[in-house]
């Protein structure tokens, strides 16, 4: 499988053949269970996944090209 993903690199410079960690997740909340407001890092005062992290960034899978398990994108 091949991920294409758009890093701002302004922001998080990243060099060609380094190696970071990705997380996908459905939510920042350590618990698991989905967020009921959109999330502000401003005004969040309990942990959450993205306090482990240097850069973090919202988004969501628009499109599975060559998915031999059929996997439905809506599940990702």
């Amino acid at each position: 499988m091949d991920l294409i993903l758009d890093v701002n690199t302004q922001l998080y410079p990243v060099d060609l053949g380094e190696k970071f960690r990705l997380v996908i997740a459905t939510t920042l909340r350590e618990d698991g269970v989905p967020e009921d407001t959109e999330f502000n890092p401003r005004t969040s005062r309990n942990p959450n996944r993205a306090d482990q992290f240097e850069y973090v960034m919202y988004g969501k899978v628009y499109r599975i090209e060559g998915d031999e398990g059929g996997q439905d994108s809506s599940r990702l």
